[in-house]
């Protein structure tokens, strides 16, 4: 799960969490914080970006089709 920073003195962050379902919300997992900087950033959305130039809309939405959950 993907935090933005709070302020200007700290970072963004990366973290594992747990989806409660039920809840719709996601929980702490015991998860180990990734302090994440400008550059990291950077590269993490070009790689997001490389991969995104072979998938097409169909197959995104196919990510977030309901009906294909478990």
């Amino acid at each position: 799960m993907f935090v933005q920073k709070p302020d200007a003195h700290r970072s963004h962050m990366l973290t594992v969490a747990t989806e409660n379902v039920s809840e719709r919300v996601f929980v702490e997992s015991r998860a180990t914080w990734f302090h994440l900087e400008a550059q990291d950033m950077a590269e993490i959305c070009s790689k997001l970006q490389s991969l995104g130039k072979g998938l097409s809309s169909e197959e995104f939405m196919k990510l977030f089709n309901t009906d294909d959950l478990w």
